[in-house]
């Protein structure tokens, strides 16, 4: 699809233009908390979540000015995997589009893909959480989540994505995320390339949870390769802004993951 080339030429971009000597991803037990790795639950994962800042060249600069983006998260047991709605506005239009996240035997970690990039996995790692007030695992979700993606090829980092996810849309969790990603780390990654992009959520109109909440059907026929709509639409819209040059010069000064 046009959006699919679209995208993965701005992956291979920064593949080619990045200038950070980063040879391997880190494990997922090397920036895990220890309480992810003894108690993180995906009964307590699933659920309704608002991006407040990112790192993640798929969502900027790809879109100029990414705002009110949401991920709810589900769990299809038939096939051991986490199912992602996630939905953000750009050039004044909102946008959903189904993501994956498959189960592996490391607790919190996923291989995570995305049908309009064929063959390319993003391994993501639950990196930190925390868990609502006066609730426990398994009831009433958790408070925010700190995810972390990273993407080898030929022996370098060419794609990092760190994730602020928060059960409020307000700035509330923000400061301990943030916290959280640097005791782990991840400073390295948030200080390089476009650094961090914070969401603004002010005056969002979300889609409707039937749109995506739980929505088996927009994933399974997203597998099967019918066309949704959603993303072509995004496309579209995306090719005409990079034909513009509004994307193209922005891409122009990729200098990192």
């Amino acid at each position: 699809s046009t959006w699919g080339t679209f995208a993965m030429a701005v992956f291979v971009l920064a593949v080619l233009v990045h200038t950070f000597n980063f040879t391997k991803c880190p494990a997922p037990f090397e920036i895990q908390t220890d309480t992810v790795k003894s108690s993180f639950s995906l009964d307590t994962f699933v659920g309704r979540y608002y991006e407040l800042a990112f790192h993640d060249y798929t969502q900027y600069p790809t879109c100029p000015n990414p705002r009110c983006i949401q991920s709810i998260k589900t769990v299809n047991n038939l096939h051991t995997r986490i199912n992602d709605s996630f939905s953000l506005s750009c050039v004044n239009r909102t946008f959903v589009e189904p993501l994956f996240f498959n189960t592996t035997s490391v607790t919190g970690h996923f291989n995570g893909w995305w049908p309009i990039l064929p063959g390319v996995l993003f391994p993501d790692t639950v990196v930190d959480f925390a868990l609502k007030p006066n609730t426990s695992h398994g009831d009433g979700g958790y408070a925010w989540v700190l995810e972390f993606q990273c993407v080898e090829v030929a022996n370098h980092v060419a794609f990092v994505g760190i994730n602020f996810y928060s059960s409020t849309n307000t700035t509330e969790f923000l400061e301990p995320m943030m916290t959280s990603a640097r005791a782990q780390g991840l400073g390295v990654y948030l200080d390089s390339g476009f650094k961090i992009t914070y969401v603004d959520h002010t005056n969002c109109v979300y889609p409707e949870d039937a749109e995506v909440d739980g929505n088996d059907a927009l994933f399974e026929n997203t597998l099967e390769g019918e066309d949704q709509g959603r993303g072509v639409a995004f496309q579209r819209v995306m090719q005409r802004q990079a034909v513009e040059g509004e994307v193209k010069d922005v891409l122009l000064t990729v200098n990192g993951v």
